[in-house]
């Protein structure tokens, strides 16, 4: 099974490599799961979480679809963080 997927998306490493984007997927997950549970200090994490993400864009020169989502997931955290 695992090689059919590694098939079909072309992967050819053999190890699974984690970057720093990967966590901040994961992170803007559990942010969102926060948030509907209702919990305060939720929209902290996903400001720290965006702030980071952004300069480590700025670092490896991201793409601007990338800088875009990040700015829109600060501003509704900010959002949250009002209401």
């Amino acid at each position: 099974m695992i090689q059919r997927v590694r098939k079909f998306f072309g992967i050819q490493e053999d190890k699974i490599k984690i970057e720093w984007m990967d966590i901040s997927t994961i992170l803007t997950i559990i942010n969102v799961t926060l948030i509907i549970c209702g919990v305060a200090w939720a929209p902290v994490v996903g400001i720290v979480n965006a702030i980071a993400s952004i300069i480590i864009l700025i670092i490896k020169q991201g793409h601007i679809n990338a800088y875009v989502m990040n700015i829109a997931l600060i501003i509704l955290n900010i959002y949250f963080l009002k209401g």
